[in-house]
């Protein structure tokens, strides 16, 4: 069985939901090419980029616990 929720909430087809990607799933990295026609909202010259921040976390608290993964499976 498959599902997808938000929250606690079943993801509901007759909806349209915003969500934060990088360039790299914006352009259908990793087989997200259904990401691909998604609008820019922040570019990359408007603020901070994710890659940065990141960095800097992770020299600020280094060295990490990390766990992987993009989707949990229930």
């Amino acid at each position: 069985m498959v599902a997808v929720s938000v929250g606690d909430a079943p993801l509901d087809p007759a909806r349209t939901y915003t969500v934060a990607a990088n360039n790299f799933m914006l352009g259908g990295g990793n087989d997200y090419g259904m990401l691909a026609d998604g609008q820019t909202l922040v570019g990359a010259t408007d603020g901070t980029l994710v890659a940065t921040v990141v960095m800097s976390y992770i020299r600020a608290n280094a060295p990490l616990t990390i766990e992987t993964g993009r989707l949990t499976i229930r």
